[in-house]
């Protein structure tokens, strides 16, 4: 585990020029620049807290989802949308071989918890390939607001399934058009596709 130095020092002292960012190259003759970071974190009685280490200049901070809710942040937010299992004909071709029901079930319990784990809030939409499709998806749309939408396989896959895709892009573009599109190959990827489009509940200092 990386050890890193702690120094309290008043809050008016931060501006000192001495405690600005120190550009360098490391020892071992990389042409990677590193920089000597600080972390600020304010506590009680007017100091803060220094962590310093030599670390790449560009940091990222994961901030777990308890935190920011205390700090009142809104917490990213993702929506898995696909076709009830029950529904899914396994014998097309342009699904992947061996899919079944249960390892649907399976696949969306695992991209769940992945959601949660890099740090964000997720709903799940199933939807049946009739004409209830497009009000189920405004309506869930439209009950919170969601970063982005990971349209599934069995949607996006199947050449049989083309009206249905259109009437799913279009509903999403409709009820929710600042929400990036994401779209996964199997339940179990769909967080890898909302990571394209979405920071994994980080930012950059």
């Amino acid at each position: 585990m990386k050890k890193y130095q702690w120094n309290a020092v008043p809050l008016e002292q931060l501006n000192d020029k001495r405690k600005q960012e120190e550009i360098r190259r490391p020892k071992w003759g990389t042409s990677k620049i590193c920089a000597r970071a600080a972390i600020l974190f304010e506590i009680r009685l007017g100091m803060a807290v220094m962590i310093t280490s030599h670390i790449p200049a560009k940091l990222v901070v994961t901030v777990p989802p308890s935190e920011r809710q205390n700090k009142g942040e809104r917490m990213t937010r993702i929506l898995l949308l696909g076709l009830d299992p029950e529904t899914v004909d396994f014998s097309d071709p342009a699904l992947p071989p061996g899919m079944s029901v249960e390892k649907i079930h399976a696949g969306i319990a695992v991209a769940m918890k992945q959601f949660t784990d890099r740090g964000w809030e997720s709903d799940l939409c199933s939807i049946r390939p009739d004409k209830t499709a497009g009000p189920a998806i405004e309506r869930q749309l439209r009950s919170t607001n969601y970063d982005c939408v990971v349209v599934g396989g069995g949607v996006r896959l199947p050449p049989r399934n083309l009206a249905l895709f259109e009437l799913v892009i279009n509903a999403i573009r409709k009820a929710a058009p600042g929400a990036a599109i994401a779209f996964n190959t199997r339940p179990d990827d769909s967080a890898d596709a909302a990571a394209r489009w979405v920071a994994a509940g980080t930012r950059a200092l």
